[in-house]
């Protein structure tokens, strides 16, 4: 890690040092990354003082995606030597969603000299996109999250926002994208399917300096350097990796109805699909863009497009699991085959499999719209999947939603090994809380709580249930009245606990519950009792020894143990790494224990259940 001053001279290094320090370290060329806007080539906003930051910016560029918005500016010269190394541009950028309540989603394009290298999205913490032999970190540095309904105003710009980040822009890319001795012209383009006000930000930084390289005097950017060189290595937990995925989602594209006019003015991902007659989905997008934005822009380990069972005839089931192998990657992106039994009569499970070419079975024969009947129950779907598929489980999910309840009479442990506590539809931990969701009314005895009182056993995942084609970045789209459904955290993503990141590995981790729910936070969480780890059954008749280690994005603010589904004791924390001891009784037969993780911006993890018999 390179500080600011020579730990000879005792004095601050200059600019041409500091360039020759980073070549000499890490084998790169750095260049500070703004120098003049490109007015004439954008449409972008322009700021100006009072702008919030954490730096002193007296003049900003910012674009939206109320509009295909876009903002070109060029950066300082690149060394004539660059070669051999890689060049990295530095500047300052910022991020926010420009309301005070959900809107649809997108993503940014980042283009150097007219070619497109990088597709990235919005975000609240530092990230890494890696697309090819580009890369671009986005170094947070100061966040801000207004409470629930309410928005920022920390600048005249940011009024309204209910999230605004702040941080510094860290681009890589190879020597032949550049022309040695000349500025390069960087370009970034606001994308979406429907308007919104998410938005990005490009900053100038004063400096008294007329000339030189401005930005790499106010910048720290050594952080960015080393994770852009080696990359984001999973958390390592005692018992393993942590892969963070989203396994519910929906596309626009089926095979049955083409799409009419006012659709293809809209959705210009369908330009060009191969699919024959698409537009049959209740989501957006076509099915690889789905995949694609899950892979490049939401940065997942694992991802299973779950589209809904009627919405699928014919040979269509098999033909999505063609795409969903095809994308599969072991190591780096995994896909997950699976689909979404969707049965009015008695609730919606997805079901996912081990193997690469499984059957689909429907909760209605005809295939009709939803609701349509005759409706097969779940006993009919495991009996069918245990006789066709090499291995599956279920996962009822939204269960306290009016609209579509989930009947747990008819839960059956050997196959609901997890539930979806939390998606787009909101938490069905409780009847109360913050994140109980508000696009439906709610079932108050349907919860998960309650099913655990009961002496149901089960470990947590949560998914987006994403209809916008954002998959792992959801926020609903207006025209279906999914906007409300989503809430002011992420719209939902599971953990798995594994060694390697491969299909088998994370099917095998959420068969056995070593796996745990989030709201999309990247928040790893290490549980245990007398060692058994999260999901797990044992034998004590005594004390119990229940320890939980956390290491959040952002501060941690509690932590909950809920034991039987009622809180037994929480710790209140203050930073991003906390720790909790506890010993306890047994009080039942079977006791069960889980962990609720609460960040200071209402981000939540909860931690798959262990389950103690003392008798």
């Amino acid at each position: 890690m390179l500080i600011p001053f020579d730990g000879v001279q005792l004095r601050r290094y200059s600019i041409p040092e500091i360039k020759e320090k980073i070549r000499h370290t890490y084998g790169l060329v750095i260049v500070d990354g703004f120098a003049e806007a490109v007015t004439e080539e954008s449409n972008a906003r322009s700021q100006h003082w009072p702008i919030a930051s954490y730096l002193h910016t007296h003049q900003a560029w910012c674009i939206d995606h109320s509009t295909y918005s876009h903002f070109t500016w060029l950066t300082q010269e690149v060394p004539d030597d660059c070669a051999p190394c890689d060049v990295v541009f530095v500047f300052p950028l910022a991020m926010g969603y420009g309301v005070g309540y959900p809107e649809p989603s997108g993503w940014f394009e980042l283009c150097i000299n007219g070619k497109t290298i990088i597709r990235f999205r919005e975000v609240k913490y530092s990230e890494l996109w890696t697309q090819g032999d580009c890369a671009l970190y986005y170094d947070v540095r100061r966040v801000h999250v207004a409470p629930d309904g309410l928005g920022l105003y920390l600048d005249p710009w940011s009024k309204g926002s209910r999230m605004v980040s702040m941080g510094i822009g860290i681009l890589k890319v190879p020597n032949r994208y550049v022309a040695p001795g000349q500025k390069a012209k960087l370009t970034v383009k606001a994308k979406q399917y429907f308007p919104s006000r998410t938005w990005l930000r490009v900053d100038k930084v004063f400096d008294e300096r007329s000339s030189g390289d401005p930005n790499l005097w106010n910048l720290t950017w050594e952080t960015g350097l080393k994770r852009i060189l080696h990359g984001t290595p999973p958390v390592n937990i005692s018992y393993g990796n942590v892969y963070f995925g989203d396994i519910h989602a929906h596309s626009f594209c089926g095979f049955e109805s083409p799409c009419g006019p006012w659709d293809r003015q809209i959705r210009d991902d369908c330009v060009g699909c191969q699919l024959e007659g698409r537009g049959n989905g209740c989501g957006w997008g076509k099915v690889s863009s789905n995949y694609e934005y899950a892979r490049d822009i939401a940065n997942l380990d694992f991802f299973c497009l779950s589209e809904h069972d009627f919405q699928m005839p014919g040979d269509q089931w098999k033909k999505r699991v063609t795409i969903s192998n095809a994308y599969n990657e072991p190591g780096r992106f995994v896909t997950i085959n699976g689909y979404e039994y969707t049965s009015w009569q008695y609730g919606h499970r997805n079901v996912y499999f081990r193997g690469d070419s499984p059957p689909m079975f429907p909760a209605s024969p005809n295939l009709g719209r939803y609701a349509n009947k005759p409706q097969v129950p779940p006993e009919e779907l495991w009996d069918y999947l245990q006789r066709n598929a090499e291995d599956f489980i279920t996962v009822p999910h939204h269960m306290t939603a009016a609209p579509h309840p989930f009947c747990w009479e008819r839960f059956n442990p050997r196959y609901d090994v997890n539930v979806e506590i939390f998606s787009g539809w909101g938490s069905s931990e409780s009847a109360e809380g913050p994140l109980v969701g508000d696009g439906s009314d709610k079932y108050s005895h349907l919860t998960v709580q309650e099913a655990l009182k009961k002496g149901l056993r089960f470990g947590f995942v949560s998914g987006s249930d994403s209809h916008d084609g954002c998959p792992g970045n959801a926020q609903g789209i207006s025209i279906y009245n999914w906007a409300n459904k989503f809430s002011k955290v992420g719209s939902g993503r599971t953990a798995v606990v594994c060694e390697e990141l491969t299909r088998t590995s994370v099917f095998d981790a959420m068969k056995h519950r070593r796996c745990y729910a989030t709201t999309g936070a990247p928040i790893a969480v290490d549980f245990q009792i007398d060692g058994v780890p999260m999901g797990g059954e044992l034998e004590n008749k005594g004390i119990r020894h229940l320890e939980c280690k956390v290491k959040a994005p952002a501060t941690v603010e509690r932590i909950y143990v809920v034991k039987n589904g009622e809180i037994l004791t929480w710790k209140a924390c203050a930073s991003k790494v906390e720790e909790l001891d506890f010993k306890d009784n047994k009080s039942l037969p079977v006791d069960s224990y889980y962990i609720k993780v609460v960040l200071s911006d209402m981000e939540t993890a909860w931690v798959s259940p262990i389950f103690v018999h003392g008798e």
